[in-house]
């Protein structure tokens, strides 16, 4: 299928005659020895030549992007991470917020919610309970232990299927040994690892007494957050104050590329191949080659990709007939809503090749009140070159 005469890729291959011409000096030729190549030369009118550049600009835009947008993005990660890695301050320009391990990792402070405040009030204390509002969100009770400086502490929630913990962990900073490195806030998630059992009870339909206190929640230590997982990616506390604050901070892993990954390069050429597979669509011309020294018949595109190649085997030894041939073309005209369609008769000459399997076939049909005489250095320079005689046939 073809719009304004460009072809849509991977749409119904093109049937006889390949080619159709109505003028000599439409007709790009180019003759070497036993071959014979033509092209379509006729100039596109100007609804064409503007559908055109707009289809090519389109391309060009969306192919450059397949290129480029891998290989920006993976260079901006990239370069930076190379620079930050030789640099005292991988965290810049914010490196006094960072923490640095003892075993070398450093943790920058998101550049978004890094540090947060709220403010806490109501704050009471029952049996392994404690409660308090925190911000405008209402009162929220919780149940809480702590095992040799762990902390277990779950909001409890109630609805209509009941109530159920979630229970959350954390390390007091007092807790932590001298030299303490990432291992010691997370559980690796291969070991065994259990929250405390009242974890997985019902909460308990019991009315708690509270109490109010003018203590600190966790007597305002700064407390790390315990995950599972398989490495330490994030450092995030919580720590409420005497000002009744909770303050929070979040921090990630610093990680840059050490070396260009293999993965990078396969995804660059996986985008730039289609990228580049865009760009070839760009000003597609067919060509139809006769070549004489390997009885063979091609039809296909000037340039890579040459998707939709048709190939013929051309019978021996090669001859072609010039026969009489009266076709049709089918217009069309859009006026609002309304469609209207009409045919069009021309008169000529089909240039029919002796195809295996196909037999007399028309490769081109030539326009004209007397085309043979019109078009005879074209049909010369087919005999000479491919060696045959032409043979008339006034069907």
């Amino acid at each position: 299928m073809e719009i304004f005469g460009i072809h849509i890729p991977f749409t119904e291959r093109i049937e006889y005659p390949y080619f159709w011409f109505d003028d000599p000096e439409h007709i790009v030729i180019d003759a070497q020895q036993s071959k014979v190549s033509l092209q379509d030369g006729q100039k596109k009118s100007s609804s064409e030549v503007i559908f055109t550049k707009i289809f090519d600009l389109v391309l060009l835009v969306v192919g450059f992007l397949f290129i480029m947008a891998p290989i920006v993005s993976i260079l901006g990660d990239v370069v930076p991470a190379y620079l930050d890695e030789e640099s005292d301050e991988p965290c810049w320009p914010d490196q006094e917020n960072a923490i640095t391990l003892s075993d070398g990792d450093v943790f920058c402070k998101w550049s978004e919610w890094g540090e947060r405040s709220e403010t806490y009030s109501d704050y009471q204390i029952a049996d392994n309970h404690y409660r308090m509002e925190i911000g405008n969100n209402g009162i929220t009770e919780y149940r809480w232990s702590e095992d040799n400086g762990i902390i277990t502490s779950a909001s409890i929630w109630q609805d209509e299927f009941g109530g159920s913990y979630e229970c959350q962990q954390y390390i007091r900073a007092s807790s932590l040994p001298d030299n303490w490195t990432g291992n010691d806030l997370f559980i690796h998630y291969d070991e065994e690892y259990h929250y405390p059992a009242w974890c997985n009870d019902e909460p308990s339909q019991d009315e708690q007494e509270y109490t109010e206190t003018n203590t600190i929640p966790f007597e305002g230590e700064l407390l790390y957050h315990l995950d599972v997982s398989e490495r330490l990616y994030g450092i995030y506390t919580t720590q409420f104050t005497e000002n009744d604050k909770v303050n929070y901070t979040n921090h990630e892993l610093f990680h840059p590329y050490p070396h260009f990954e293999p993965i990078m390069l396969i995804f660059i050429l996986v985008f730039g191949g289609v990228g580049v597979a865009i760009l070839s669509f760009i000003d597609r011309k067919r060509v139809l080659i006769i070549d004489g020294a390997n009885n063979q018949v091609k039809f296909e595109y000037v340039k890579w990709p040459r998707y939709d190649t048709i190939s013929y085997e051309l019978q021996s030894p090669i001859s072609y007939e010039i026969r009489k041939k009266k076709r049709t073309k089918t217009h069309s005209n859009e006026e609002g809503e309304r469609t209207t369609f009409w045919t069009t008769t021309h008169h000529g000459v089909d240039v029919a090749f002796d195809l295996v399997g196909e037999g007399p076939s028309p490769l081109l049909f030539l326009e004209g009140n007397n085309p043979q005489t019109e078009f005879e250095s074209i049909l010369e320079l087919l005999s000479s070159t491919l060696g045959i005689k032409d043979e008339e046939n006034g069907q």
